[in-house]
């Protein structure tokens, strides 16, 4: 097959990880912004600027990602300074990888529509779940507390917002047997896989 990118979002802890999942399963080459982002963030050039911006958040060398995460979302405008050192360089790499790749090419962004990648894409989808499971599976996952929660999913784009902007939808209301036969659909649909 020719390359078709499809760019896959989604709010924090929506199951965008076990989608793609589902999408390697079958073939699919990933290009995850998650992933290039940490490989921009163990840059020295990167981690120096972090550092300046927020203090206390490098430890021997390294970013310490929770301290980053606290100083980062306490504001929206801590939130666009971040975004003003990572975005450029991580929108770079991602074109890159996109371009080296071949065949269908699955674009995993949280902030697809936010950031403009979508450029990149052939066609978009989101995963979308409710919003209190997903402030439970965050606090969990990444052992924050609410408040932090909060605002990490208060600068993401709102689930009817990117439902509007994307082409498909793979709800997560179910179990994960029920997200997979919602991912295979929308992979038969684009002909990724036969019916």
């Amino acid at each position: 097959m020719k390359k078709f990118v499809l760019g896959l979002t989604g709010g924090i802890a929506s199951g965008k990880s076990v989608v793609t999942s589902f999408f390697r399963e079958y073939g699919a080459t990933v290009v995850d912004a998650d992933v290039v982002s940490r490989e921009i963030m163990s840059d020295p050039a990167i981690i120096k600027l972090i550092e300046q911006a927020f203090p206390g958040s490098v430890e021997d060398g390294s970013i310490n990602r929770a301290e980053l995460k606290k100083a980062a979302f306490i504001s929206p405008e801590n939130t666009a300074k971040l975004n003003g050192i990572t975005h450029p360089p991580i929108r770079e790499l991602c074109r890159k990888k996109i371009d080296a790749a071949v065949g269908f090419v699955l674009f995993v962004v949280p902030l697809l529509f936010e950031t403009g990648l979508d450029c990149f894409c052939d066609a978009t989808a989101v995963v979308v779940c409710d919003r209190e499971k997903r402030i439970k599976r965050l606090i969990a996952r990444d052992n924050i507390d609410k408040t932090i929660a909060e605002n990490i999913m208060a600068r993401q784009l709102d689930d009817q917002t990117r439902e509007k902007k994307a082409d498909y939808v793979i709800r997560n209301d179910g179990d994960e047997k029920d997200l997979k036969e919602n991912a295979v659909r929308l992979m038969k649909r684009l002909g990724i896989i036969e019916q």
